[in-house]
């Protein structure tokens, strides 16, 4: 019995000299545990309409634990060469912006958070009229999760939104990690806590901030709104054409 024993104490013991091992080459790699993986394709919209999909993908780089999300926030802000053309979270006040977001996160598996953009379209384009620019609007998104085998499993995501930042995040307690309380407010009021001071900048104690391979505690991607003609801009620009063709008829006559 003793022997056994023995046994399988020296098994326990090489199983996680392994799994350490595995880790330790993991990090030795450079590989983030919480990898943002870059870059995220962007979405091109028609000013007025949408919806344009932004993916944002997390791999677990840790090869034996399943990581639970503890928030994940994204926002959207309007950019050159032309701010009236800009995009926001889909639905009413950002209702519809989540297309997905994913609980938990198996060892080696990538997690998707999806996002869904529109636009609003802008009156004040009529004054002056449609010049057919554009806007490249940024998108920022970052995440902090967990070691789920140090957490009890949470209620299902939780969603606050807007129509510009939106959070998703992991209501942990009653657990052995109770959240920090700035962070909490920080997330209450849609702000991406890693801005506060440590140990504030973390919703959990034991939270991983994800990052992508070169160290960067976010990932960025774009929604460009194209412009859209509205009346008196098609006129001029048929008035335009007819001209070019009645010229190009003239000359050709002339010959």
């Amino acid at each position: 019995m003793r022997g056994s024993q023995i046994h399988n104490n020296s098994s326990l013991r090489f199983v996680g000299l392994v799994l350490a091992t595995l880790t330790a080459v993991s990090i030795a790699w450079g590989l983030p545990l919480v990898q943002i993986l870059v870059p995220t394709p962007g979405a091109v919209i028609n000013e007025g309409g949408g919806p344009g999909i932004v993916d944002f993908r997390v791999m677990n780089n840790d090869p034996v634990n399943t990581l639970i999300l503890d928030y994940a926030f994204a926002s959207i802000t309007p950019g050159p060469p032309d701010t009236d053309d800009f995009a926001h979270f889909s639905g009413t006040n950002g209702d519809a912006g989540l297309v997905s977001g994913a609980l938990t996160i198996g060892p080696g598996a990538i997690g998707h958070y999806t996002y869904s953009f529109s636009s609003p379209g802008d009156p004040n384009d009529t004054n002056p009229p449609e010049n057919f620019d554009f806007g490249i609007n940024q998108v920022f998104f970052a995440i902090e999760m967990s070691v789920l085998a140090n957490n009890c499993t949470g209620p299902p995501v939780n969603t606050i939104s807007s129509a510009t930042p939106l959070v998703v995040w992991v209501d942990q307690s009653g657990c052995p990690n109770p959240a920090d309380s700035i962070a909490l407010t920080s997330v209450l009021n849609l702000q991406n806590p890693q801005l506060n001071a440590p140990p504030h900048n973390k919703l959990y104690a034991n939270g991983i901030i994800g990052t992508d391979a070169d160290g960067n505690p976010f990932g960025l991607s774009t929604v460009r709104v194209n412009d859209t003609p509205d009346a008196p801009t098609l006129v001029l620009l048929g008035s335009g054409l007819l001209c070019v063709a009645v010229l190009r008829r003239r000359m050709f006559t002339r010959r």
